[in-house]
Parts: structure tokens; sequence; C-alpha cells
């Protein structure tokens, strides 16, 4: 399976307004089953295109966007990395692992 990575844009909400919204998703990553608007939606997504402490992507899987990954700066040479894999019938085939991979060496040619 090839895996590439795409910089989140703001045309990116409609793949969250899915996944934030489904509850079992939700129960393994934040927990916070509030609902959002897709304005709010929009609103978040585009302030992650615009943070300027944190590096989003979008993973694809042969071609279909399937889920999200994203690296934190914490300060003293320190980062956070998140994946999520919306899609669930992407879950268990290693995506995150090679996703992982991939933001890694990006993160090192944005010099992270």
């Amino acid at each position: 399976m090839k895996i590439n990575l795409h910089k989140l844009k703001p045309a990116d909400w409609i793949y969250f307004s899915k996944w934030w919204r489904d509850k079992e998703l939700i129960a393994l990553t934040s927990g916070d089953f509030t609902l959002l608007s897709d304005k709010d939606i929009q609103i978040q997504v585009e302030e992650m295109t615009t943070d300027k402490n944190s590096f989003h992507f979008m993973i694809k899987a042969d071609g279909k966007t399937v889920g999200h990954i994203n690296l934190n700066k914490l300060g003293n040479h320190k980062a956070e990395l998140q994946i999520v894999i919306g899609e669930k019938d992407y879950w268990g085939r290693g995506i995150g692992n090679k996703a992982a991979k991939e933001i890694l060496n990006e993160a090192k040619q944005l010099g992270f």
C-alpha cells in the first residue's frame, strides 16, 4: 500500500467533519463528544493550517484520504506526534507506522 502525506489545507475540513462525529473514533482519541457545527470545524482546521508550532498533514493510502498526522513543537527539542486513521476500513494496516516515518522525514526537511 502506497502512503503519501499532503499538507493540511482548509478544504480538508470535510474529512474532520466525518471523523469528529464518529463516536467510536472520538472515544479512542479526544474523548470529547461535544458536537461541533461545520463552521466550527472549518475554523479549527483553518487554525491548524496557520499554526506555526505544528505541522499537519493528511494521510493518503493508495490515493484515498484516510487520516491525519501532526507534529506539535513542545520546546526544548521535544515534539508530540499524533496520528488518527479516520477511515476504519484502513485500521490495522500499518498506515500509521508508515505515516510516522514520512512525517519524521518531512520534519527534518522543514528544519524541525
